[in-house]
């Protein structure tokens, strides 16, 4: 009997032992839990937030906005509106920078037409193809053909209305009288060879200058007077006194390739 109730208060111990132990054993589970860190983020979470990340970083410079709430369609709509307003930005400060800009070839013309006004003339464009010095001064000769030296007047008179006749004989008239005169010209030719460059004269679509308008203006016993916006007058003449007056307009500005000379008839 007493060893039975000995037992009795073993296993009685044993249980209460048990009851103090199990609340301390929780307390710590629970709070290993609390110290534990998170779980690293899944693989799919890393990409969703690498990818707003980048988005974020297109984000226009010196466009920031609050989040919206709708997303990415709210994102793209908010960098199509921070673009158009800056290319919107660029053109008005272009159309600013525009303001004290003249186009030269405009005032050039605008001078032009200013010089000739009171003489009662105009320009007449030329087709611009290196060959407009001649062509000029062909539409020149067939104004004043009943004025020119009867022989040359016989070669208008032949030329009708083409200027590839026209602009080609004269330069023919410009090379023959440069190779019967070279000791007056030679001087003024920077070419070591003179006969090459009376050669380009008569061949090639070389620009003429003045060289050749002094050659012509003896060859055709005419005046010819040069009128331009930023010089004055120019006059070449024959040695001796003439009748004949050919007038021409010289532009720097009227294309891309520099120098152009146009005919001048009445107004």
């Amino acid at each position: 009997m007493v060893e039975a109730a000995r037992k009795n208060f073993e296993s009685l111990m044993a249980e209460i032992s048990s009851d103090e132990e199990a609340p301390v054993t929780k307390q710590e589970e629970k709070k290993e839990e609390q110290q534990s860190p998170p779980p690293p983020p899944s693989t799919e979470t890393k990409k969703d937030e690498e990818k707003e990340e980048e988005e974020e970083e297109e984000e226009p410079a010196g466009f920031k906005y609050a989040a919206s709430g709708k997303g990415k369609k709210g994102r793209q709509q908010k960098r199509k509106e921070a673009k158009a307003a800056m290319e919107k930005k660029r053109q008005e400060e272009a159309k600013e920078s525009m303001k004290g800009w003249v186009d030269p070839r405009e005032e050039e013309d605008k001078s032009i037409a200013k010089l000739l006004e009171p003489l009662g003339m105009r320009v007449r464009d030329i087709k611009p193809d290196g060959n407009c010095l001649y062509r000029a001064l062909a539409d020149q000769c067939r104004e004043h053909r009943d004025s020119l030296p009867e022989q040359l007047g016989k070669e208008v008179e032949k030329w009708g209305g083409g200027d590839e006749d026209g602009y080609r004989s004269l330069r023919r008239v410009a090379a023959n009288f440069l190779r019967s005169h070279q000791a007056e010209f030679e001087g003024f030719v920077e070419e070591a060879d003179f006969s090459s460059y009376a050669r380009q004269v008569e061949e090639t679509a070389e620009w003429g200058g003045d060289i050749e308008l002094m050659a012509l203006a003896r060859a055709l016993h005419a005046n010819i007077h040069v009128y331009s916006a930023r010089m004055d007058e120019q006059t070449f003449s024959p040695f001796s006194p003439s009748s004949v007056h050919l007038r021409l307009s010289f532009h720097q500005h009227a294309y891309s390739l520099g120098a152009h000379y146009n005919s001048v008839v009445p107004a």
